[in-house]
């Protein structure tokens, strides 16, 4: 995946994550661009096949603590 978008397609960067962590990151913006982002918070991601549960503290997911 990354030799197909970075040779054939030029991509200069990728992100690979959980998506509901980054539009978790997204909605808890700081208000200024010095401020450090420091939100907690629960994640829980719901599909066809399975919930995941993310616990956040200070800006970073606690991975041994999340559930499936």
């Amino acid at each position: 995946m990354n030799e197909l978008l970075f040779e054939t397609y030029g991509v200069p960067s990728v992100a690979y994550g959980i998506d509901s962590l980054f539009a978790f990151a997204h909605s808890n913006q700081p208000a200024t661009a010095t401020a450090p982002f420091a939100a907690d918070g629960l994640v829980v991601s719901s599909s066809t096949s399975a919930t995941h549960v993310i616990p956040v503290l200070n800006g970073k997911a606690v991975q041994s603590a999340s559930k499936k």
